[in-house]
């Protein structure tokens, strides 16, 4: 069946990916690929894509059909975390490494620290790698990777390493010299911060950190981070920031770290960002001004998010005026994350700034833990500012006394119940929009 499919899709063949969840690879998903060959798929093939349960013996021999192919990506993603031949593995993996020209791999799901650094050690990436995604790296193996010269992509993880002394003290004359893509997973922002000063300036484009455990209560925690990379990436590259807080909401995680305008500061030189990601479990202390004061800074942004999965647990100082200012000065935003406080109607439609802050890109937004208004006036603000507007996301606000005891009391979702409520109300303001304007709308 697999072959079948794949001689479909014509000659010649540049990608492939395979997802087997059901069965360990018997023969191996690669042995499909041999009835192909008379189609001269193989040497054509530039990607292949495997996922799969567990990788039997007879991998390593299949593999061997990959000789003479130009496969420069490869990605090996496991179902289950922990292979059952473990040696079978590394020698089909150093197999293909050695064959191919590879520039860019990826390991997915390896989380068993003990064998990682094992793989990773024997695998020993060549100066041509471009990309290398694995999470457990040996302190050997990260020197190596900080060495190379063409590498544009990493996927590096320090979750239980307090200090980078071993990196610092290599004293190589250069650190990741081509690096464009940072996905770092760490215990501490303290530690991405001190790889940013040993690589000196860096040229990123792309900035990923997934932080492990509670984020340090200093309130200048973001301030001293942001700061950092500030001094230490260039203000003409980086376009995307995401610092993620891993573990999902938790009250016991919250931290008096502190996002604001002021923690934010550093980040203003960075005029081309497209893409802003922050969601921890800290305080936001955010309003209208500081929403203006990023869109003027970041007025290329495509995505903006902040705190909706972890939620804010307080009112916010964020209101429709602040998200018109924000719409008006980003007309690039898609995609938007943030609390807002919609029980305050302070969107004047007769004022001309008002009357074009419209955005049709946003289809979805999402609110976090925002407080509730009046399904009406919050519905034709909403219908206003998003035209094409579907679907609002929401979190329980669970930090509003009045709500829990409602909720307690009636027995149902008053959450759901109301922005529900809203989203039709926004869908009836838009058709009636489109429509032209309605005897009733005019008087």
């Amino acid at each position: 069946m697999y072959a079948r499919r794949i001689k479909s899709l014509g000659h010649p063949t540049r990608k492939i990916a395979v997802t087997r969840a059901t069965h360990p690879l018997d023969p191996n998903v690669l042995h499909l690929l041999s009835a192909c060959r008379e189609d001269l798929l193989l040497p054509n093939l530039h990607s292949l894509c495997l996922t799969v349960d567990d990788i039997d013996r007879g991998f390593l021999h299949h593999s061997s059909l990959l000789v003479g192919s130009p496969l420069k990506h490869f990605s090996l993603s496991f179902l289950n975390d922990i292979p059952k031949d473990t040696d079978s593995m590394i020698s089909s993996i150093r197999h293909i490494c050695a064959t191919c020209d590879l520039e860019d791999f990826e390991l997915i799901s390896l989380s068993f620290p003990g064998r990682a650094a094992l793989i990773t050690d024997v695998l020993r990436p060549p100066a041509s790698f471009r990309k290398f995604w694995v999470f457990d790296l040996s302190h050997s193996h990260v020197v190596r990777l900080a060495s190379l010269p063409e590498l544009r992509e990493v996927k590096l993880g320090f979750r239980y390493d307090n200090n980078l002394d071993f990196l610092a003290n290599a004293s190589l004359s250069s650190y990741f010299p081509s690096l464009q893509v940072l996905n770092i997973s760490v215990a501490s922002l303290a530690i991405c911060g001190d790889l940013l000063r040993i690589m000196g300036s860096a040229n990123l484009r792309d900035l990923s950190v997934i932080h492990s455990g509670p984020i340090a209560s200093d309130p200048n925690s973001f301030l001293e981070f942001f700061t950092l990379l500030n001094e230490h990436c260039s203000h003409s590259s980086l376009q995307a920031v995401t610092i993620l807080q891993s573990g999902g909401p938790d009250g016991s995680l919250r931290s008096y770290a502190e996002i604001s305008a002021r923690s934010l500061a550093p980040m203003f030189v960075f005029s081309r960002l497209t893409d802003v990601y922050v969601d921890c479990s800290c305080t936001y202390d955010l309003n209208n001004d500081s929403l203006a004061q990023m869109a003027r800074a970041w007025p290329k942004l495509e995505a903006l998010t902040l705190g909706v999965d972890h939620g804010w647990e307080q009112l916010s100082n964020i209101t429709f005026h602040g998200l018109s200012q924000l719409v008006r000065l980003c007309p690039k935003l898609h995609a938007i994350g943030v609390a807002v406080n919609v029980s305050v109607d302070d969107l004047r439609f007769e004022d001309p700034e008002i009357a074009q802050s419209s955005n049709g890109r946003v289809t979805r937004i999402d609110l976090g833990d925002s407080a509730m208004g009046e399904v009406d006036p919050v519905a034709k603000a909403f219908a206003h500012l998003f035209p094409n507007l579907c679907s609002i996301w929401i979190r329980r606000p669970v930090w509003q006394e009045a709500y829990t005891l409602e909720q307690n009391r009636r027995g149902g979702d008053i959450a759901n119940d109301y922005w529900n409520a809203v989203q039709r109300q926004v869908r009836a303001y838009a058709d009636a929009a489109a429509q032209g304007p309605s005897f009733d709308m005019i008087i």
